[in-house]
């Protein structure tokens, strides 16, 4: 019998099974249903990733087979090349663990500051968290952070000019935990430059080309008017006395002696017929009752209730008693009706002052970074303190940029200002890089463009003016092995 067509076949059903697998592995995306608060998490395993990590390892959320450009032509890239070598993984994860029954205030190493009241966090279904939770906090603050970052100023494509950036999430254990409703984080962005029309925005990651979209953007930022306002107002709040509880008589001496200067001890401004009843009987002696006393003197001793009465006679000899107050009978009942009464007024006016009280120390705290973005949150995740660049002289400009050296369909190119913290992303149509914004004519520009290849990773910067035309031809070179990406950045713009 003749078997070689029956090998041929199956030799061609192997090779076209292998083929579709091999095709199947290499299409297959990055779960991008995930936003960008989600891949931010996972870098609560390690502070900071270094730069051969990034470049030459292929951790599971980096590996990506696809890249969509603007025009949404996909690009096939080898299996072995990562996405792309700036995303949020390279800023470092600061890791803080706070008492969630005590009000907090964190300080990023950068200068972010977020004021925490106590019992402000909460669990999915709603119930208040307790004990020690883990808070994670990234910033992004210098153009060179957002640029390492992965994170452009764009809002639905209109360029944004950032006045930094923040990632804050919390755990409790495993469990992600959640701003419970009614609380707030008070944060406060460090600035060399305050706008006034700044606004709040919320990031978010697209599903296909992986940018961060800043959206919903909210006017909260606190002016430093209004906190002097209500700090004025809590300048009006006063501690609420606690009334004493009375004790009621059951024998032993006592002392009968109206309280000397009421007016100091306002916890006995509810009773009548106050009895003094000696809790060291062994000081008293029957003559002490048949001198001349010219002066009685009260103080409240080392613990709640007690109190010391002083006799002082002509000669200044005097005659001290531990003593504490009790009521007999009727005047018993009258007093304890009373002070549950009080207790009541007590218990609310505490709560009201504790609240002024928490918001007057949050506003004063505020108040020391006048000079910077300060204002509330009610959700975790990334937040950005930006405007909308909207200059007068503005006009529609083109940018297309050129690479060489180019090794894979992976490289991104970004636009920054030298002067202001703007961070453009400039796409690939797989004939170069292009796009078309609206800008000042004139501005002094740096063009950044980055690829991650098998080997490391390559770089090219250049510099340049806007002009309606913008155009650049720039040569990708390999990063050495033992400089940090950033600090190679930072020396070639000369921020």
């Amino acid at each position: 019998m003749n078997y070689k067509p029956l090998l041929f076949l199956c030799a061609c059903l192997l090779f076209c099974c292998g083929k579709e697998k091999k095709q199947q592995d290499i299409s297959k995306p990055l779960n991008t249903n995930k936003s960008i608060d989600t891949v931010a998490k996972t870098s609560e395993e390690t502070e900071t990733a270094p730069v051969s990590a990034i470049d030459t390892a292929t951790p599971a959320l980096l590996k990506h087979t696809k890249n969509v450009s603007a025009n949404k032509n996909i690009i096939p890239l080898p299996p072995e090349v990562t996405l792309p070598v700036f995303n949020t993984e390279r800023l470092p994860l600061q890791n803080f663990y706070i008492n969630t029954a005590k009000d907090t205030v964190i300080t990023g190493k950068n200068g972010v500051t977020l004021t925490i009241l106590a019992d402000t966090f909460a669990h999915a279904n709603g119930k208040a968290v307790t004990g020690v939770i883990a808070l994670g906090l990234k910033e992004a603050l210098s153009i060179t952070d957002i640029v390492t970052g992965g994170l452009v100023t764009l809002s639905d494509g209109k360029p944004l000019e950032s006045g930094g950036m923040v990632y804050i999430n919390a755990t409790s254990g495993k469990e992600q935990v959640y701003i419970a409703e009614g609380s707030i984080i008070k944060v406060a962005i460090p600035s060399e430059k305050k706008y006034l029309d700044m606004k709040i925005f919320k990031g978010i990651q697209h599903e296909e080309n992986l940018q961060v979209n800043w959206v919903n953007p909210r006017n909260s930022i606190i002016a430093p008017a209004t906190m002097d306002t209500l700090a004025g107002s809590f300048d009006r709040i006063a501690l609420p006395v606690k009334p004493l509880k009375p004790t009621e008589y059951k024998g032993g001496t006592f002392l009968k002696v109206n309280v000397p200067n009421p007016e100091f001890y306002p916890e006995f401004n509810l009773y009548k017929n106050v009895k003094w009843k000696l809790t060291d009987e062994s000081a008293y002696t029957e003559g002490d009752t048949d001198k001349e006393w010219v002066k009685v003197i009260l103080d409240r001793g080392k613990q709640e209730g007690e109190y010391t009465l002083t006799f002082i006679e002509k000669n200044r000899d005097r005659k001290s008693y531990n003593v504490i107050p009790v009521f007999e009978g009727k005047d018993y009942n009258k007093a304890l009706a009373a002070y549950n009464e009080a207790y009541k007024k007590y218990e609310r006016q505490r709560k009201a002052y504790l609240e002024y009280e928490r918001r007057l120390n949050a506003e004063t705290e505020a108040r020391k970074y006048v000079n910077d973005y300060v204002f509330p949150i009610n959700e975790l995740g990334w937040i950005n303190c930006d405007r909308f660049y909207e200059e007068p002289n503005a006009r529609e400009i083109i940018v297309n940029i050129e690479l060489k050296g180019q090794q894979t369909s992976n490289a991104l190119v970004y636009m920054i200002f030298n002067e202001r913290k703007l961070c453009l992303p400039i796409y690939t149509d797989g004939d170069g890089f292009k796009a078309t914004y609206k800008l000042p004519v004139g501005e002094k520009v740096s063009f950044i463009a980055c690829q991650a290849v098998s080997k490391g990773t390559l770089l090219a910067v250049g510099h340049t003016e806007i002009k309606k035309y913008t155009a650049m031809v720039m040569n990708l070179e390999p990063v050495p092995a033992n400089k940090n990406i950033k600090d190679v950045i930072e020396g070639k713009i000369a921020l």
